[in-house]
């Protein structure tokens, strides 16, 4: 995946067009030196504030607008132009620097050094007119001098000797003197300070190409899918974590394991009753240890049924629910067997019933005498009620709860063999009404599944007792 993210990133890196940059620094006279023509600059207290503002002025309209002139006349018609035009403060001199991004590398280089043209054009006539209005009072200052002087001068033709008349006329005539120097002054500091551009070094080159970058774009792409195919592995492993170990399914059930069965071939026991045909096996050994565990929470809690289901199908329920009707039959007990599995069946095809040669009838349905050994049979109530469709709605009903209730009355254990847990509503109904929970775990099941099984039979209230491992692995205390 991260191979892939980073050749699909240089594939589109290479053919997108290219962009390029030009930048030009732009040093700025210090407005402080510019005498009244500049006063209206420097009325500040932070020295960078200039630099900030001409940041600004060099983005403003006025110079975009002659910058579209410049370009014009230099062959760039305004609708050809592509790039945008940007400027900060360099801090560490009194300058800003301008660059411009396109996808024509002459034309940035082209529109940095116009816009740095037009600038210095705005700013220019911004001081001539600035010191145009000082000029222009300073002159009206001297018109109004001249005047009185030659008033004064007409006074002394008529009192030669007035010393008072001569004074006046010295000191207006000084005046005079200094007010058009002032004129002087302020057109050669207008012209002085000119666009306030002490020097401009020039991109001096087509800008330079800052994307796209395959190499680097490549990297990053084959970094951030080496983190998603991490993600997606990570996620992928939570997902597919198995009971591949006998100990593992009792974290998720948060339930202890009552037996862990071997495959029967690997212990040379016949299917599907080792307890019958190999009771000396580990495999019946294990329903053995199974059964006495179920019966002590049984006698815990003062009851007497237990119900036999799994996550999914084809994880060994039905013949795990027979082989503990048939270990409590060996014990001497009088057990009851119910096939709850209305749609498979499983129990009520290997009993095979026909025409039973005992049986009597209960209310939750015929209790069958099956003959398991011609001495030995078990209380059975096979899946053949003729529910029709409405299956959950029965083991739901009063008439069900009520039959239960009878037949364990003379029975010391019943055990009813229920649908997959996330296959069927009615093994919630038939939790329910039970006593205690088996959950029958086959090796290398989803824990996932084992998780929403577990969520579902925790909604009755019933408790998972213990779960039985089938299928694991030989070992000497396997069923422990």
């Amino acid at each position: 995946m991260a191979i892939l993210a980073a050749a699909i990133a240089y594939g589109a890196s290479v053919a997108q067009q290219p962009v390029y940059r030009s930048t030009g620094l732009v040093l700025l006279n210090d407005p402080r030196t510019g005498g009244e023509v500049t006063s209206e600059f420097t009325l500040f207290f932070d020295p960078t504030r200039y630099i900030r503002n001409q940041v600004t002025v060099i983005q403003s309209t006025p110079v975009r607008a002659k910058t579209l002139e410049i370009m014009d006349s230099k062959g760039y018609p305004p609708e050809s132009i592509v790039v945008n035009v940007t400027a900060r403060v360099e801090t560490d001199l009194d300058a800003m620097s301008v660059s411009s991004e396109g996808t024509d590398a002459r034309q940035t280089e082209a529109m940095v050094d116009s816009t740095v043209e037009a600038y210095g054009f705005v700013i220019s006539e911004q001081v001539q007119a600035a010191a145009e209005r000082e000029v222009l009072k300073l002159q009206e200052s001297a018109t109004e001098l001249e005047a009185e002087i030659n008033a004064l001068e007409e006074q002394l033709e008529e009192n030669p000797d007035d010393a008072v008349l001569g004074a006046q006329l010295t000191a207006a005539t000084q005046q005079l003197i200094d007010i058009n120097s002032r004129i002087a002054d302020l057109r050669t500091e207008a012209l002085l300070y000119g666009s306030g551009v002490q020097l401009y070094l020039s991109p001096n080159a087509p800008g330079s190409q800052i994307a796209p970058r395959p190499v680097r774009n490549a990297a990053i792409a084959f970094i951030l899918g080496a983190l998603a195919a991490g993600a997606f592995a990570w996620w992928r492993a939570e997902q597919d974590q198995r009971a591949d170990n006998k100990d593992i399914p009792a974290g998720v059930l948060d339930a202890p394991l009552l037996a862990s069965v071997p495959d029967y071939s690997e212990v040379h026991a016949w299917a599907p009753a080792p307890t019958l045909t190999h009771p000396d096996s580990s495999a019946s050994e294990a329903y053995h240890f199974a059964l006495s565990s179920l019966s002590f929470v049984l006698e815990e809690s003062g009851g007497r049924s237990g119900v036999v289901t799994s996550a999914g199908p084809d994880e060994g329920k039905t013949v795990t629910a027979l082989n503990l009707a048939i270990a409590a039959m060996k014990d001497g007990r009088r057990p009851l067997l119910i096939d709850g599995d209305e749609r498979a069946r499983g129990l009520t095809q290997l009993a095979d019933i026909n025409e039973p040669l005992a049986s009597t009838n209960g209310a939750i349905g015929v209790v069958y005498n099956w003959r398991i050994t011609p001495d030995e049979s078990i209380d059975f109530i096979p899946a053949n009620r003729g529910l029709g469709a409405d299956v959950s709605g029965y083991f739901r009903s009063v008439e069900f709860r009520r039959g239960l209730q009878e037949a364990m009355q003379d029975r010391d254990i019943v055990i009813i063999d229920a649908p997959p847990a996330m296959a069927a509503a009615e093994t919630a109904e038939l939790a329910g009404e039970a006593d205690a929970v088996v959950l029958v775990v086959e090796k290398g099941v989803p824990l996932r599944k084992l998780a929403d099984a577990k969520d579902r039979i925790d909604i009755t209230g019933t408790p998972i007792v213990g779960y039985v491992y089938n299928k694991s692995d030989v070992s000497p205390d396997s069923y422990f």
